[in-house]
């Protein structure tokens, strides 16, 4: 990947999720108090269209769409929200409550990682932030290097400047693949009924199995239309993508 690139992303992380909150977001809010919930849930939607890793904007578009009952919906905006900010107590409690609002066996259980909660739970912007910081040792010690006399303080001054790269190309590393984690979309809740996983990309063709309204299935691969989904080990077909909302 280009250096110039990997700075548009960095760039991107740190000023885009950071940009203020829009009005429709807090008109969303407002309609969902006065439970007009249709129009709440129409609100948040162009709010995220705006700001797509506001996890509380699609905290509060699961709770609109849970106050409808459509329950499927609902659990794909509290899994996106937990997938910004995976440490969203209200979140995980209401996405429990609409899956099993679903009717679908079992709990319901987080797709990220342990290593994933612990090292992004601060936030999507705290290892960007953290890159800036290391970045005033690192100029410090630059600075200190080139006008400072004697050996001694000169390896000093290399011993900051090595630390501190270390450090801010660590977190910047974290910070762009936060960031690529949290602009892919690897999964998908099914939010008809139900929906027929089909063998191949096409109408006509048979009938693999069904899947439930709210269920969560991993994407493989898209053909225009369609997305080859796998719900279990053995369980692998194709889909609408009209079908799911993925994240």
């Amino acid at each position: 990947m280009e250096l110039r690139k990997l700075f548009y992303i960095w760039v991107s992380l740190f000023f885009v999720t950071t940009a203020p909150a829009q009005t429709q977001f807090e008109s969303g809010k407002k309609a969902y108090e006065e439970e007009e919930y249709q129009n709440a849930s129409d609100l948040f939607l162009e709010h995220i269209t705006a700001f797509p890793l506001d996890a509380e904007a699609f905290y509060n578009l699961g709770n609109a769409y849970y106050k409808q009952k459509k329950y499927p919906h609902a659990i794909w905006a509290y899994e996106k929200c937990l997938k910004i900010k995976p440490n969203h107590e209200d979140a995980l409690f209401n996405v429990r409550m609409a899956y099993e609002k679903t009717g679908l066996s079992g709990e319901w259980k987080s797709n990220t990682g342990i290593l994933y909660r612990l090292l992004f739970s601060s936030g999507k912007n705290f290892w960007a932030i953290l890159t800036l910081i290391f970045l005033i040792p690192l100029g410090v010690s630059l600075f200190y290097f080139f006008f400072a006399t004697g050996a001694i303080r000169k390896r000093l001054a290399l011993s900051g400047i090595s630390i501190s790269l270390i450090l801010a190309l660590l977190t910047l590393g974290l910070s762009i693949w936060h960031y690529t984690y949290l602009t892919s979309e690897k999964y998908g809740i099914v939010t008809l009924a139900t929906t027929n996983a089909k063998a191949s990309p096409s109408n006509s063709d048979k009938t693999l199995f069904s899947i439930p309204g709210g269920q969560r299935v991993k994407l493989i691969r898209e053909n225009q239309e369609w997305v080859e989904i796998r719900l279990t080990q053995d369980n692998v077909g194709w889909v609408k993508k009209s079908e799911i909302q993925t994240y």
